[in-house]
């Protein structure tokens, strides 16, 4: 028997939490009104109390089942969460930063070419022990797909006007 009451929670936090997130920081510093409605909102789709706070450039929402955080803008830092046995290049401009109970992600632009990009990512992952699962290039786009023990990460690389602009996904 399916339980409709999970398919829709999880349908909220899979579609409707990450529209929320862009909206509600495409919309910042707008204020307290602005997290009123979009807890109601988010409460209303998922039948869960959250608590949103949209201070600076960030949003955070605390829900029963976690705590959900993304950072978007011109300073964002690398979150804490961020797994160290993952490469990251201290030179890079990260522009979006998630923290989501499942994992982390974080996009980021550097002046270094797709090519030089991904051999790093390529030789770095490996010293740091991750095997890789999955590689696909198309039209000068990269995406690799790595796992180590039970985690998994997934890396996309891909040209952006006059930068290369790099997305990291781990999974806890």
């Amino acid at each position: 028997m399916i339980n409709k009451q999970n398919l829709r929670t999880k349908a909220v936090k899979k579609l409707i939490l990450p529209a929320f997130f862009l909206c509600a920081l495409s919309l910042g510093g707008c204020g307290m009104v602005q997290e009123i409605i979009f807890e109601k909102a988010i409460e209303a789709g998922s039948g869960e109390k959250v608590d949103i706070d949209m201070s600076k450039e960030s949003v955070d929402i605390k829900t029963n089942e976690g705590n959900l955080s993304v950072s978007s803008g011109d300073n964002v830092k690398l979150p804490d969460t961020f797994p160290k046995d993952i490469y990251f290049d201290k030179n890079a401009e990260i522009r979006m930063a998630m923290d989501l109970p499942e994992g982390v992600s974080v996009t980021f632009v550097t002046n270094e070419s797709v090519a030089a990009v991904k051999d790093k990512y390529t030789a770095e992952m490996a010293k740091n022990g991750w095997t890789q699962e999955m590689t696909m290039d198309v039209n000068g786009q990269s995406m690799f797909g790595f796992q180590k023990q039970e985690r998994a990460s997934q890396i996309m690389i891909y040209a952006d006007q006059d930068q290369t602009l790099v997305q990291v996904i781990a999974k806890k």
